[in-house]
Protein backbone atom coordinates (compact mmCIF):
# COMPACT_ATOMS: atom_id res chain seq x y z
CA UNK A 1 0.00 0.00 0.00
CA UNK A 2 1.42 3.37 -0.95
CA UNK A 3 -1.62 5.60 -0.75
CA UNK A 4 -4.71 6.00 1.39
CA UNK A 5 -7.58 8.45 1.27
CA UNK A 6 -10.65 8.48 3.47
CA UNK A 7 -13.71 10.68 3.62
CA UNK A 8 -17.29 10.54 4.85
CA UNK A 9 -20.01 9.99 2.26
CA UNK A 10 -23.29 11.93 2.29
CA UNK A 11 -24.92 8.84 3.88
CA UNK A 12 -22.41 8.91 6.77
CA UNK A 13 -20.32 5.91 5.70
CA UNK A 14 -16.54 6.11 5.51
CA UNK A 15 -15.11 5.83 1.98
CA UNK A 16 -11.62 4.31 2.06
CA UNK A 17 -9.52 4.35 -1.09
CA UNK A 18 -6.24 2.44 -1.18
CA UNK A 19 -3.55 2.38 -3.87
CA UNK A 20 -1.42 -0.75 -3.85
CA UNK A 21 1.78 -1.71 -5.62
CA UNK A 22 0.83 -5.38 -5.33
CA UNK A 23 -0.68 -7.02 -8.42
CA UNK A 24 -2.13 -9.79 -6.18
CA UNK A 25 -5.91 -10.21 -6.56
CA UNK A 26 -6.19 -13.07 -4.05
CA UNK A 27 -9.23 -12.71 -1.74
CA UNK A 28 -7.20 -13.86 1.28
CA UNK A 29 -4.66 -11.07 0.71
CA UNK A 30 -7.48 -8.56 0.38
CA UNK A 31 -9.08 -9.71 3.65
CA UNK A 32 -5.72 -9.43 5.42
CA UNK A 33 -5.26 -5.89 4.07
CA UNK A 34 -8.84 -4.94 5.00
CA UNK A 35 -8.49 -6.18 8.58
CA UNK A 36 -5.11 -4.52 9.07
CA UNK A 37 -6.27 -1.23 7.57
CA UNK A 38 -9.53 -1.03 9.53
CA UNK A 39 -7.73 -1.88 12.80
CA UNK A 40 -5.22 0.90 12.12
CA UNK A 41 -7.90 3.46 11.22
CA UNK A 42 -10.05 2.62 14.25
CA UNK A 43 -7.04 3.16 16.51
CA UNK A 44 -6.53 6.50 14.74
CA UNK A 45 -10.12 7.53 15.55
CA UNK A 46 -11.77 6.97 12.18
CA UNK A 47 -15.37 5.85 12.88
CA UNK A 48 -15.94 2.57 11.03
CA UNK A 49 -18.59 1.13 13.34
CA UNK A 50 -21.57 2.27 11.22
CA UNK A 51 -20.37 1.23 7.80
CA UNK A 52 -17.62 1.75 5.29
CA UNK A 53 -16.74 1.30 1.64
CA UNK A 54 -13.26 0.15 0.63
CA UNK A 55 -11.84 0.36 -2.88
CA UNK A 56 -8.37 -1.01 -3.63
CA UNK A 57 -6.59 -0.02 -6.83
CA UNK A 58 -3.60 -1.90 -8.23
CA UNK A 59 -0.33 -0.66 -9.71
CA UNK A 60 -1.96 -0.20 -13.13
CA UNK A 61 -4.74 1.97 -11.65
CA UNK A 62 -7.44 -0.65 -12.17
CA UNK A 63 -9.91 -1.49 -9.40
CA UNK A 64 -8.76 -4.73 -7.75
CA UNK A 65 -11.25 -5.08 -4.89
CA UNK A 66 -14.40 -3.39 -3.62
CA UNK A 67 -15.89 -3.99 -0.16
CA UNK A 68 -19.20 -2.46 0.97
CA UNK A 69 -20.40 -2.89 4.56
CA UNK A 70 -23.28 -0.44 4.24
CA UNK A 71 -26.74 -1.73 5.15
Amino acid sequence: MYGLQHETTSQGAQLLIVWSRSPDNDPASFNELRESLTDFLRKDGVPLDRSYLLDVYGPDGALKHRFDSTP
